[in-house]
């Protein structure tokens, strides 16, 4: 059992990074002192087989500066523009649910 979950948790981590790299293809960021407020955007997401969103993704936690509002809600934007993610279908219970965090690279 405890291999099958390992590979499970395999699968949902590399599910989640083509996630990451897609959003990050679209996503516009702010501009404007960006590295020194560590901006980070925190969303629960449902995606249905098809790799298309199953509702609106669900922000986790209140932004604690105007900036890092821009931020969250442009991150939440990317998420929903860059739609359908290419997954393996086949994995699907892997991926249908997860919490990405999007974070600057500083």
């Amino acid at each position: 059992m405890g291999a099958l979950h390992e590979l499970a948790v395999a699968r949902a981590d590399l599910a989640l990074a083509r996630v990451r790299r897609q959003v990050e293809r679209c996503w516009k960021k702010p501009y404007g002192g960006i590295e020194s407020q560590k901006p980070e955007a925190a969303f629960a997401i449902r995606l249905k087989r098809d790799g298309t969103l199953e509702g609106s993704p669900v922000p986790e936690g209140a932004p604690a500066t105007p900036f890092l509002r821009v931020y969250q809600e442009s991150a939440l934007r990317a998420i929903i523009e860059c739609q359908p993610y290419k997954l393996p279908a086949a994995f699907y219970e892997e991926w249908k649910y997860f919490a990405p965090v999007f974070k600057e690279k500083v």
